[in-house]
């Protein structure tokens, strides 16, 4: 499954951490507990969604065992995160790129390596487990393991006050005017003010013939009405419509576009999180076809799924 269309998130993110810093054995310093504070900025190099940039510091008390004294030293780092392959529970990932650290008048610079896994265990609070080195080009290297909890920061509009906005506008949108015009994102989506409904939109979902699988091309579709549907007040509910074309029977078909529904409603579900109680999925066979069924290409565009505001 394509990794762009899961669930890595594309704002930033902020790491506070604690792990323990094992010095090299070349250097005078006692092991010891490290906390700091790393952020995780998504990039778009390379045409890359899985690649972030990860900027840190952190602090630790070393004792000195030449000076038979506790000094304060600053950590530092400015690395590269590129998750592998995602599951619903964990990511791993590899780091690379720069550290070191820092004590009065003695500043240590270093390249950085190592390993991790981020946890999805809990819904929008990301752990994140790892083992890195700090090496020196002499051979000196440090090996720090940390684990840390994400706490995400939206780089985006703020949606509480766009959401805010658009309700206190809305009474001033005219019929059929598109909702773009208040969040520009959604731009297939239309108001009808006489109904106080959003209208029905087709998510532009194509199937094979005889077909209910939903190909991976499909899901940043999904997940732009996941969007939305986390945009709409709680209340909401939304209806996901399955449709055929004419060809076989109308019974299979009516059980067929039940399936292609239900498996819209897992992916919002499974993949972006959606409540099951907002959304129900309903199958409608081959009733509504929006072009003639006369041609291949009319029953293509005939095999979809809809979505439909249902309740306010």
């Amino acid at each position: 499954m394509n990794i762009s269309a899961l669930s890595l998130k594309k704002d930033v993110f902020f790491y506070p951490y604690i792990g323990y810093h094992n010095f090299d054995a070349r250097r005078p310093y006692s092991d010891k507990i490290e906390i700091g504070l790393r952020a995780e900025l998504p990039l778009k190099l390379f045409k890359l969604d899985n690649l972030f940039l990860e900027p840190g510091a952190g602090f630790v008390r070393p004792k000195n065992r030449l000076l038979y004294k506790k000094e304060n030293m600053i950590t530092y780092g400015l690395n590269f995160i590129y998750y592998l392959h995602e599951n619903d529970y964990f990511t791993p990932f590899v780091i690379l790129g720069a550290g070191g650290d820092y004590l009065p008048n003695n500043l240590k610079i270093a390249h950085s390596y190592g390993l991790g896994i981020k946890l999805d265990w809990i819904k929008d609070v990301p752990i994140k487990i790892d083992s890195r080195y700090v090496q020196r080009w002499s051979g000196v290297k440090d090996f720090i393991s940390t684990f840390s909890f994400g706490y995400n920061f939206d780089i985006n509009a703020n949606p509480k006050n766009k959401k805010d906005k658009f309700n206190e506008e809305i009474s001033s949108v005219k019929k059929g005017e598109k909702i773009q015009k208040f969040i520009p994102e959604f731009n297939k989506i239309e108001y009808d003010i006489t109904t106080n409904k959003f209208k029905v939109f087709n998510l532009e979902i194509l199937f094979d013939t005889d077909k209910d699988e939903i190909k991976p091309e499909y899901y940043p579709n999904i997940a732009e009405l996941a969007d939305f549907i986390n945009f709409c007040d709680k209340t909401v509910v939304f209806e996901i419509q399955g449709h055929t074309d004419n060809q076989g029977a109308a019974d299979y078909n009516l059980k067929l576009s039940q399936r292609r529904a239900e498996n819209a409603k897992k992916i919002l579900v499974d993949i972006y999180g959606i409540p099951e109680n907002r959304i129900i999925a309903k199958g409608y066979g081959q009733e509504k076809p929006i072009v003639s069924n006369d041609t291949p290409e009319g029953r293509a565009k005939n095999r979809r799924i809809t979505v439909v505001q249902i309740s306010q």
